[in-house]
């Protein structure tokens, strides 16, 4: 488990981002729209499954990729682009 100060640095947010992130999750999880919870509302479409089922393995590696490479493996993979805080691909 990690503490609330890393997942916001490691998503790029404040901490009180991450709380607002996290409450609006609990919300949807309370409704039974955890699943298909998108961050900052409708506005972006769901991941292709093979994207988000590669990140899943990815990232759960022991030791887990950096999300740099797992980024570029989605894209060089599947053609799907995603950026990483600090990096333009």
């Amino acid at each position: 488990m990690i503490s609330a100060d890393e997942a916001a640095e490691r998503l790029g947010l404040s901490r009180s981002g991450l709380y607002k992130l996290y409450t609006k999750y609990l919300a949807a999880s309370a409704g039974g729209g955890a699943d298909t919870f998108v961050p900052g509302g409708d506005r972006a479409a769901p991941w292709p499954k093979e994207v988000a089922d590669g990140l899943r393995r990815w990232l759960s590696a022991t030791p887990p990729y950096s999300f740099a490479f797992a980024a570029s493996e989605a894209h060089r993979l599947f053609g799907f682009r995603l950026f990483t805080k600090g990096q333009v691909i």
